[in-house]
């Protein structure tokens, strides 16, 4: 399953996204509500949006909040917003970090996000185990949503993408895919993200196979108007997912 992230298709205007993407061939979709002022008229918008033709429907949630108590936002999704997703809530992981008790009230629909470096916490693998140890919860059911560009822009070598992959492979439910630049800046997708995506795949193949699960749907977060290049780049590299190979591919 692939598609896009409305906050990529149309910053802030989800409906005119959801517009725009009427015509692709695209089965995922993410509803984004970056900042914390959008989540009232994502609320009540929700429950009459026409989300029907997407096999997999997930929910951003606000990286910081402002104006909005986390409590009462958690309690918004929750009630509005929940019932309606075939995919997570996604939340970065120093949101996570510093709300646990608030943010475990998702349980298994949580995905936590990995950062860029512009936050003081959730980059690296051990920051992602320590969110997800902080939840209140015995039996932690949360995900993990990859950003494989946080990760290269965070560690272009690709080693941290590496080190994720492996230690949370069993939770990672979906990825997301873009270039993103030193300031953190989302950009078109590269031929480096793109063979980072085919190597992530490759390997989380044997855990899906396995359990005869899903793999993770692809978001795709790139700032674009040539909505179906973008799209048919990050399939052909989907494509790419070969069986039988054991670990993150070399460059």
């Amino acid at each position: 399953m692939v598609g896009f992230s409305t906050g990529a298709v149309a910053k802030g205007n989800f409906h005119l996204a959801l517009s725009r993407l009427s015509g692709l061939e695209a089965d995922a979709v993410e509803l984004s509500c970056l900042r914390d002022h959008e989540l009232i008229p994502m609320r009540q918008a929700f429950p009459g949006l026409a989300l029907e033709r997407y096999k997999h429907v997930s929910f951003h949630a606000p990286s910081q909040f402002r104006f909005v108590d986390p409590k009462w936002a958690v309690k918004g999704i929750i009630e509005d917003i929940l019932p309606h997703l075939r995919g997570g809530v996604v939340v970065h992981a120093d949101q996570v970090h510093q709300d646990p008790l608030v943010w475990s009230r998702l349980g298994a629909s949580l995905l936590i996000e990995n950062n860029d470096n512009r936050k003081a916490f959730g980059q690296t693998a051990d920051d992602l185990e320590e969110a997800l140890v902080q939840l209140d919860t015995a039996q932690n059911e949360a995900g993990i949503c990859l950003d494989i560009g946080h990760a290269i822009q965070v560690d272009p070598s690709r080693d941290l993408l590496t080190e994720i992959v492996q230690r949370f492979g069993y939770r990672i439910r979906q990825i997301h895919i873009s270039s993103v630049l030193e300031s953190g800046l989302h950009q078109r997708i590269s031929g480096l993200e793109r063979k980072a995506l085919t190597d992530t795949l490759n390997y989380l193949q044997h855990w899906y196979a396995d359990h005869q699960d899903q793999p993770p749907a692809v978001i795709i977060e790139s700032p674009t108007t040539r909505l179906e290049e973008e799209l048919r780049s990050v399939q052909l590299a989907m494509a790419n997912n070969v069986p039988d190979i054991p670990g993150l591919g070399d460059d």
